[in-house]
């Protein structure tokens, strides 16, 4: 019996030692992984983005680019900007109805012409089909990455001043 205890005790330790030398190995993979997924995001600096998002960040910079993209030819398409106290700022209502992906841009003015102060601002969109009814579609914000930052949140992407999660990127466009 004490050869059979000493036998399970040795098993045991194996075990032990297999397990402690896996979450190691593990440990390091994810260290790794992450070390290369942090260097390729990087390169992402320079690049366009469209992100999933309707804030706007004003802080001098001559224009704010977002899109849409509706399923279905449309019979108005209206944007209202508004500052972060959910004052309306500017509205435009000539925005393209025909289906398929459209861009537009904002100056920083508001619907008398004059320019805004600068700060936080954010956009709504809304659409109607031809019978009246809310159309429901994407929209998204463009702009150039200015920089990356690794926090305890993840890696995080700098677009128009504001943080983005590397998960709200939709597309990355070729700036060139």
């Amino acid at each position: 019996q004490y050869s059979a205890q000493l036998a399970q005790f040795s098993s045991l330790e194996q075990l032990q030692n297999i397990n402690t030398n896996l979450e190691t190995s593990i440990n390091a993979n994810y260290q790794l992984t992450q070390a290369v997924s942090n260097t390729m995001t990087a390169a992402l600096i320079g690049k366009e983005a469209k992100i999933d998002g309707n804030s706007i960040v004003y802080n001098g910079q001559d224009e704010f680019q977002f899109g849409y993209t509706l399923p279905a030819d449309a019979s108005s398409v209206e944007v209202k900007i508004y500052d972060e106290y959910g004052n309306l700022v500017k509205t435009i209502d000539n925005a393209e109805k025909d289906a398929g992906e459209h861009k537009l841009s904002w100056d920083f003015t508001d619907n008398d012409g004059e320019n805004i102060s600068e700060g936080k601002y954010y956009f709504e969109m809304a659409a109607k089909t031809s019978n009246g009814k809310e159309m429901t579609f994407d929209s998204y914000t463009i702009g150039k990455i200015q920089s990356v930052r690794f926090t305890e949140n993840g890696t995080m992407l700098v677009v128009n001043g504001i943080e983005y999660g590397v998960s709200q990127v939709f597309e990355i466009l070729d700036s060139g």
